[in-house]
């Protein structure tokens, strides 16, 4: 019973249990790869890769790839086999910009392949023992804000009709449900009815798990401009979310929005 060959003998069976099982896992598993393309950023940025399942669970990913390059590679393994879709995320420091939570830095983010949402994603299938290949997106730099304007887009100053330049209304609209660590879109209108230009104006937007702030430039007399606002909710719950507007001559302003966020 404890002659060599059958010490050997038990040896190779114990070896075979012990790795019959991770090769067959590896197997049952398949992975995803891609680029992350962009403009040449000039600041350090951290890029992240989240994988969600068909129940919309956050299931694999990377987290805070550190780069400083206008293109990266990425690849995510062990996924079982069926159908995924990805979100792509990119915060560059000290880059001018919306303040998410965590600090200082500009945000641009998209869902697998150019969504705004988890639902509106393109699905990627994953197959037992093989690369899906291809799942690329561009990111760009990360501007904070996209502009739509009543005004004349020189927004020259023309003469004033009253002496002050005036914010009279803020008014947000968007959904008033949200999910946590999910992009939602708030539309903020911003009225100025007084006689001159409202000069540096900036808005600021603050709530539970949510923090956020860029300027906004000026506003023409008797205009309003409309503001995308993209907030990444960073606690789940209620709450209540307050718009800030401040200009250098106009006065100030605030709203609030009470917000949902599961």
């Amino acid at each position: 019973m404890n002659s060599p060959a059958m010490k050997l003998a038990l040896a190779v069976g114990i070896a075979l249990l012990t790795f019959a099982p991770s090769q067959a896992n590896a197997a049952a598993t398949g992975s995803i790869s891609g680029t992350i393309q962009g403009d040449p950023t000039g600041y350090i940025c951290a890029r992240d890769v989240w994988v969600f399942d068909s129940a919309g669970n956050r299931v694999a990913g990377i987290n805070g790839q550190m780069t400083g390059w206008d293109w990266d590679d990425y690849k995510i393994g062990g996924l079982e086999p069926g159908e995924y879709r990805l979100s792509f995320d990119q915060y560059c420091i000290d880059r001018p910009g919306p303040t998410p939570p965590g600090g200082p830095s500009s945000y641009v983010g998209e869902y697998f392949n150019d969504s705004p949402d988890l639902k509106g994603a393109t699905p990627v299938k994953v197959v037992e023992g093989t690369e899906t290949t291809g799942v690329d997106v561009f990111l760009g730099l990360g501007n904070p804000i996209e502009w739509e304007t009543t005004d004349d887009p020189s927004n020259a100053e023309p003469e004033p009709a009253r002496p002050e330049a005036r914010i009279s209304l803020v008014k947000v609209m968007g959904p008033t449900t949200a999910r946590k660590d999910h992009l939602t879109t708030q539309r903020v209108k911003i009225t100025n009815s007084g006689g001159r230009a409202a000069k540096r104006v900036r808005l600021k937007v603050k709530g539970r798990g949510i923090n956020y702030r860029t300027p906004v430039g000026s506003i023409r007399a008797g205009a309003t401009k409309t503001i995308k606002v993209k907030l990444m909710p960073g606690k789940s719950g209620k709450t209540k979310v307050k718009f800030k507007v401040k200009s250098s001559n106009a006065g100030t302003m605030s709203v609030e929005r009470k917000i949902f966020v599961k």
